[in-house]
């Protein structure tokens, strides 16, 4: 079920400030989530029959109008295609089996390069056009390398998805491969390959690869390395081409508002002439083990955390243990109630984070356990998670455990229907790598009849400790024994003596210690387990989303959203407030308080929290912004009953409880420490207050470990107490009980009493216009170029997010000039940020530091023309359509529905504020962009903000 890609090859030529910062949450691969709690307190024994059972397989929500259906032409090219009119959206995705696992070692790197050489020009299309031609469109288009396959994919309005099944069908099969446009993209894949350097996560996974899978085709980075990239030349990518990108070798999907008859007669016309030239290679899985363990791996650098990766071979995704890997993982480490997380985060507090993963491939997989910890605790961390293995009976998993991992698996299959390219991504897996749609029925079949002998079985054939391989990244002052634990910095009299810098041969000696090569694991001894049985309830009819309707109580709002096509429920209530709230002296409070809500509420601890939630596959948080405050949930519907209560409960009866003080403080001053382990999340985290002065904008939003340090229990509840007494915006959207709603919100609304509205103080922005931060031992700088606009309310917003989209985008002129003309940098974009009172247009790339004031001048060079000359109507039309088309792809989601209703009347502006702005863009001229762009465009006031290595 998990699969692994490289990044998109253009991942930042357009996206939105929220969206980049999103993207640094998701930097590491194979993350585990942290999900905020479960409500009511039950008792273990009655908490079983709590847990709605699975509805028997076949009964699942479907989304879709129709069932998908698979046609295949006479050369074997396949057709998957779903009606599905829930958006005026439609997904084209062409899967390829050509991915780093069908490479030799001497092309190392070539599946990817190919990929990012498609969008620089085919037979019919020019360098660029291609982009060009779907962003005018109002659609977005991309594509991944994985290790078994090549994903080409274009979300489009319902109107063109002719245009994007054109689009990819000539990038894919009439690629050019210029000389000219090989050398510079080449150089381009350099600058990602840094890029990924500099970053821990990929860094680390790029050698459990090599530890994992030594001497295989799944033992090489996908990205190539700079070796083999110099040695490609355009004839080898010819020839790859040749070999593996066969018509019996591919699948298109598309999936959304289409007609299947017209699909399949354009597929045809496109596909239907192609012809097999050679004969497809069969993908040979891997003899495992490949090594004998346990082997490890330590790595020193200019790091904060340590960063801690046990992994294992295992099978590939279609041997009939996958499954039962997956489930164990999920018990494992797979949320806040799993054991990991139980034992070395909240027990022992010796971890930041912990998770467990597989890693599915076609010849084999990796089953993975990976934390971030204090460098002084690493090796503790591995002796201890190495004993817990070693002494694991899978028997003693009870039957709540494995309904709740049950329920939760599911979950996360059924929510990624939600949304078109979603589904269509869903529907692509499961027909290009197994059975076709089937394949999700005897998923579920076989994730509900795996028990505890199965786990015991495969625990005893792959989690054992001559197939463990560790991965270890610490901090350079480790090497040296002078790494501290970043704790509470008492000492005491005597100093104690440095401990031995961690070596491999230690760790190595060290997993032996706590789990010797002939200690079998317990679980070949397990039993069955007694859990309940899948349960008939039925699913929920697909519905349709109705007109939101706004009801206020007093001062407070609710916003109703009603839409059962999925049976789900979203719910952001939020408060004007957040980081604007702070006193001086007490950065981070806002943040330390979101993390303690969920710390418990009257009747309920923590624990029971998590549990609460777990047992419902439900998720319940807090969030602090710089000028606001949210609660959110996310729940299947028919938990409602039980989840509209727990959300009273955090709102009006959180406890603080002092016993958590210190989790708290750990939790959120990691965070802090992992945030600036990475080149952009420092940089935007310091971005803001280098910008601003005065409270909410002008401070560092999580503060600083030392002002973390000194926050209470009391300061969070204090803050609370003033926050919620804001006017509150309840956005609720889904398949819910409108009464049910309503009479939480009156509810909290008496009981809040009398509001207090939140100064909201406009930012005021510093007279410093340059700063450069510097992380060493990192590979790239990262440049920001920021211009002062005016805000939300300005008359000038439309034409403000006309001209970012112009300037953004793999057409855009940022992207255009320095990336694909200029070869600067891998990502290159532009973003718009703006509050009700100001905001700022931004230039971004991120480049080698010898060519950063190349870049400069580059941004310079963009502002000149932008001053000097009309942009064409076309390019102008390209960046109204480009809005258009965001707006549906962007609102799919229910909570990125709710979440914007919150947003927009907690500012103060109405629900069809950004339909609105869209009409309004669509009058905006060329003439009024070169006006617009003289006025906010200028050099002199811009702000430069850098971080080098």
């Amino acid at each position: 079920m998990r699969r692994l890609v490289a990044p998109p090859c253009r991942p930042l030529s357009r996206l939105s400030l929220l969206a980049l910062l999103c993207l640094l949450a998701s930097a590491t691969l194979l993350g585990g989530c942290d999900r905020m709690g479960r409500l009511e307190k039950v008792d273990r024994k009655d908490r079983a029959p709590l847990m709605s059972p699975l509805p028997p397989v076949g009964t699942t929500p479907q989304a879709g109008d129709t069932a998908p259906h698979l046609t295949v032409f006479e050369n074997g090219f396949r057709v998957l295609v779903q009606r599905d009119t829930r958006f005026p959206l439609a997904s084209v995705r062409l899967y390829v089996h050509a991915g780093s696992a069908w490479e030799t070692a001497r092309e190392a790197g070539i599946s990817h390069l190919l990929e990012h050489m498609v969008f620089d020009g085919t037979k019919r299309r020019g360098p660029g056009e291609a982009a060009r031609e779907i962003e005018s469109a109002g659609g977005d288009m991309n594509a991944a390398t994985s290790f078994d396959d090549t994903v080409y994919y274009a979300n489009m309005p319902r109107e063109h998805w002719r245009l994007g099944l054109d689009v990819i069908e000539d990038m894919a099969v009439h690629a050019a491969i210029d000389p000219d446009e090989f050398t510079r993209e080449r150089k381009v894949v350099l600058s990602e390959l840094e890029m990924d350097e500099d970053d821990p996560g990929h860094r680390q996974f790029q050698s459990l690869q090599a530890l994992v899978w030594p001497g295989s085709v799944y033992g090489r980075p996908i990205i190539g390395t700079r070796e083999t990239l110099a040695a490609l030349t355009p004839r080898d990518l010819h020839a790859y081409v040749r070999r593996l990108y066969q018509p019996r070798s591919m699948l298109l999907v598309v999936v959304g508002d289409v007609n299947e008859a017209e699909v399949l007669e354009a597929a045809q016309q496109l596909f239907g002439g192609l012809r097999n030239t050679t004969i497809r290679p069969t993908a040979q899985e891997l003899p495992l083990p490949l090594f004998t363990g346990p082997v490890a791996r330590v790595e020193h650098g200019k790091f904060n955390k340590a960063y801690v990766s046990l992994a294992f071979p295992v099978p590939g995704l279609r041997r009939d243990q996958a499954v039962g890997l997956e489930l164990l993982a999920q018990l494992l480490g797979g949320d806040n109630t799993s054991r990991l997380y139980r034992t070395w985060k909240y027990d022992k507090q010796m971890v930041d984070q912990v998770s467990a993963d597989i890693l599915t491939l076609e010849r084999g997989g990796m089953f993975i356990v990976q934390a971030t910890c204090d460098a002084d605790k690493a090796e503790a961390f591995v002796r201890g998670v190495c004993d817990q293995l070693a002494h694991l009976d899978p028997a003693s998993f009870t039957p709540e455990e494995l309904s709740r991992a049950r329920l939760n698996l599911e979950d996360d299959l059924f929510r990624s229907k939600e949304t078109i390219s979603g589904l269509a991504s869903k529907l692509g897996y499961f027909t290009f790598f197994e059975d076709g749609p089937v394949s999700e029925d005897n998923y579920l079949f076989a994730l509900r009849h795996t028990d505890t002998a199965t786990l015991a079985d495969v625990m005893h054939a792959y989690i054992r400790p001559d197939r463990l391989a560790m991965d270890l990244i610490l901090p350079e002052a480790a090497a040296s024994g002078t790494e501290g634990s970043g704790g509470s910095g008492a000492t005491s009299g005597t100093a104690a003596p440095a401990p031995a810098p961690l070596t491999a041969d230690a760790l190595v000696a060290a997993a032996k210690a706590s789990w010797p090569a002939n200690a079998a694991t317990t679980g070949t001894q397990a039993g069955t387990e007694a859990g309940a049985e899948a349960g008939s309830e039925a699913a929920t009819a697909p519905g349709t989303a109705a007109t939101p309707e706004v009801v206020r109580i007093g001062q407070d709002s609710v916003v109703l959203m009603p839409d059962t096509t999925l049976p789900y429920v979203s719910v952001d209530i939020a408060w004007q407030g957040g980081s604007s709230l702070e006193a001086k002296k007490s950065d981070g409070l806002s943040d330390f308080t979101a993390r303690f809500l969920g710390k418990g509420v009257q009747g309920m601890d923590v624990i029971a929290r998590q549990d609460f939630l777990a047992d419902r596959a439900a998720s319940l948080g807090a969030a602090a912004r710089r000028d606001a405050f949210l609660v959110s949930a996310d729940f299947p519907a028919r938990f409602s009953k039980d989840l509209l209560p727990l959300i009273r409960k955090t709102v009006l009866e959180p406890t603080f409880p002092e016993d958590q003080l210190g989790r708290v403080r750990s939790e959120q001053t990691a965070a802090i420490k992992r945030r600036e382990d990475q080149p952009l999340g420092l940089a935007f985290r310091h971005l803001f207050p280098f910008l601003f002065t005065g409270p909410g904008y002008g401070s560092l939003q999580m503060g600083t470990p030392e002002s973390v340090r000194t926050l209470t229990a009391a300061e969070a509840k204090s803050f609370w107490e003033r926050q919620r007494r804001a006017p509150f915006v309840m956005a609720v959207c889904g398949d819910f009980d409108r009464e049910a709603v309503l009479g939480l919100a009156k509810e909290l609304a008496a009981a809040l009493g009398p509001v207090e509205p939140a100064p909201m103080p406009a930012p005021s922005w510093n007279a410093q216009r340059t700063d450069t931060l510097h992380l060493p031992g990192r590979n790239q700088a990262h440049i920001l170029e920021i211009f002062p606009v005016p805000g939300l309310g300005s008359p000038e917003t439309p034409a403000l997010n006309v001209l970012k989209e112009a300037l953004a985008g793999q057409s855009g002129l940022l992207f255009s000039d320095l990336r694909d003309k200029q070869g600067l940098g891998y990502s290159v974009t532009a973003m718009l940020w703006q509050t009700p009172a100001t905001g700022f247009l931004a230039f971004y790339i991120g480049t080698e530091p010898a060519k950063a004031e190349q870049a400069k001048k580059g941004f310079d060079q963009v502002v000149a023309r932008l001053h000097d000359s009309d942009l064409s109507n076309d390019e102008v039309a390209r960046a109204v359509n480009i809005l258009r088309g965001d707006y549906w792809r962007d609102r799919q989601s229910l909570a990125s529905r709710s979440g914007e209703a919150a947003w927009l009347l907690t500012r103060g502006l109405p629900l069809d504020y950004n339909e609105k702005m869209i009409g309004e863009a669509a009058k905006v001229t060329p003439a009024d962009l070169k006006a617009l762009a003289n006025k906010v465009l200028q050099p002199d006031k811009a702000y430069t903000f850098m971080v080098e290595p």
